[in-house]
């Protein structure tokens, strides 16, 4: 199925041109006489042909089904879920030949409550079926994306504030956001993974086949900059009451100047402006060396806080380098 074929391109009626699909193509997918098949263009010109949803089609790739025996421990479930859910799953099923432990229930009910869309159906005691409930086309990427750079920053801000105001406290928030984000970008991959095996959906969520994983690359990005925001705030609660007022001045500039090199950089992305793209990466050294001028001032202190300050000055670094990356790509992509 996966070899080219060479088709000769045909003129009928003197107007229209026509070309015969592969025999074994139109056998596998179900296609019958007088069906109608969808032709999508796409950006580089190519043509997709979309065939009708056959019941076969339809169910292919439905169902996973997990047995309880096959798992010792309740991280080793949980990944496997979250793996059949970014796979694009339409239905999970747990079954058991025994009576169902109740820590699988518990991790598949908290499963249900981190993702988005999955809603427990069916529950007995030796099974338990996970439903999708979630219409794509209502979640658009960029409206997805839209919300993961609003929470990021947020989160951002409050892990500067955690120093600025020694204020533990808005770690717990942090980390509470940050659980949103990964949902968010879980969706993302989930999306992606639908308009794999239906690219009809890409019409109903972005009108383009060959956007979904460019939207991909950039909720990743995003995913991973909410992480480092989370070590940048739980680092800064350790060393509140241990450090002077001058080296907080230098972590909060850098982090401030980092943040500002991520908004800019999502307005490059929403403005497909390369120009600007190029103008923030420039920024980048400069960054950097203010990174290691934070690395210098941690060696006036004992290990415990140096190492924390090391940290976070890390991440404030992979905040620009990520944004950078986001630069990069909108750069490559728009050429």
């Amino acid at each position: 199925m996966k070899k080219m074929e060479i088709r000769k391109v045909q003129m009928t009626g003197g107007s229209s041109y026509i070309i015969s699909l592969p025999k074994s193509w139109v056998k596998a997918v179900g296609i019958e006489k007088n069906d109608t098949v969808e032709v999508h263009i796409q950006n580089d010109k190519s043509l997709v042909i979309i065939p009708p949803i056959s019941r076969k089609r339809k169910d292919e790739h439905r169902t996973k089904v997990f047995k309880v025996e096959n798992f010792t421990n309740e991280n080793f479930l949980m990944r496997c879920l979250i793996g059949a859910y970014i796979a694009g799953y339409k239905e999970i099923k747990i079954i058991s030949s025994e009576t169902i432990p109740s820590w699988v229930r518990d991790i598949t009910t908290k499963f249900s409550r981190i993702v988005i869309g999955q809603e427990i159906i069916e529950e007995t005691s030796n099974t338990i079926v996970l439903r999708d409930i979630l219409d794509p086309s209502e979640l658009p990427f960029e409206k997805i994306l839209r919300r993961m750079y609003i929470i990021v920053r947020s989160m951002y801000e409050d892990s500067l504030k955690v120093l600025k105001f020694k204020d533990p406290s808005l770690v717990n928030e942090v980390l509470q956001r940050d659980s949103e984000v990964d949902r968010l970008h879980w969706l993302i991959a989930r999306e992606k993974s639908i308009i794999t095996l239906e690219p009809k959906l890409a019409v109903k969520i972005d009108g383009r086949l060959d956007s979904c994983v460019d939207y991909f690359q950039i909720s990743k990005i995003i995913e991973r900059i909410g992480d480092h925001t989370v070590r940048i705030a739980q680092n800064s609660s350790k060393i509140i009451k241990n450090i002077s007022q001058n080296t907080v001045d230098q972590v909060l500039s850098a982090g401030k100047y980092a943040l500002e090199i991520f908004d800019r950089s999502i307005d490059a992305y929403r403005k497909k402006d390369i120009t600007m793209a190029e103008s923030i990466l420039e920024k980048i050294s400069n960054l950097k060396d203010i990174c290691e001028r934070i690395n210098s001032a941690a060696l006036d202190y004992n290990t415990e806080t140096a190492i924390a300050l090391g940290y976070i000055a890390e991440s404030i670094r992979r905040t620009g380098e990520y944004s950078a990356d986001l630069c990069e790509y909108i750069i490559d992509y728009h050429i």
